[in-house]
């Protein structure tokens, strides 16, 4: 025998009884030295979706299988909009709102839709590391194309820029780089501009 219920304690085992659990787990299906995830101990099979859902009576907790329109394995909340996934593409995404905020490519290239917000460093580790920020519109000429700031609280504990590089277009494929510092009162002071030419032009406004 394979099914093992026992009514006293509303327990069902599948295989073997002598299974422990470590709470009050109600359905226990065992096979010991399984090595390979096509022979986990769990299957749920259908020809579309299939999954497993969390529930409270007849409330939605959260959920986690495969969905077959996405070709995604995914954990999320209630109703999958807010989730993890993993896709036959070999990618990972993260969902917000059932919009994608994060992706992992198969060539381990992430991609953020909104803004990275670290407590800690940032660091960038590799042989001849670069930075890429990549403006993807087209401007006219002395429009900002891309900004690269350092903020700070200052002595006013107002949070501010302190030191900006910023990229500017121009009439030509030259292109203009301004340096700013905070001018003291919550704003930007230029303190040296980079025009771009055959022969570059470097401007101080001041000394």
């Amino acid at each position: 025998h394979m099914l093992f219920v026992d009514g006293g304690t509303d327990k069902v085992w599948v295989n073997s009884s002598a299974k422990t659990v470590p709470g009050t787990q109600r359905l226990i299906v065992s096979a010991d030295s399984v090595t390979s995830t096509t022979n986990w101990q769990l299957g749920i099979e259908g020809s579309a979706d299939a999954g497993i859902v969390f529930h409270e009576d007849g409330t939605l907790r959260g959920a986690c299988g495969y969905d077959a329109g996405l070709s995604q394995t995914f954990i999320g909340d209630n109703d999958g909009d807010n989730r993890w996934a993993a896709s036959s593409s070999n990618a990972i995404y993260g969902y917000t709102a059932g919009t994608v905020g994060f992706t992992m490519d198969s060539a381990q290239a992430v991609t953020l839709a909104g803004t990275l917000d670290t407590a800690g460093n940032l660091a960038v580790t590799n042989t001849a590391p670069a930075i890429y920020i990549t403006d993807t519109t087209s401007h006219s000429a002395g429009a900002d194309t891309g900004k690269l700031c350092i903020q700070g609280f200052g002595s006013t504990g107002v949070k501010e820029n302190l030191v900006c590089m910023i990229a500017q277009a121009t009439a030509s494929r030259y292109s203009n780089v301004v340096f700013q510092l905070a001018n003291g009162s919550g704003g930007a002071a230029t303190a040296l501009t980079l025009t771009g030419a055959a022969t570059p032009l470097a401007t101080f406004p001041g000394n």
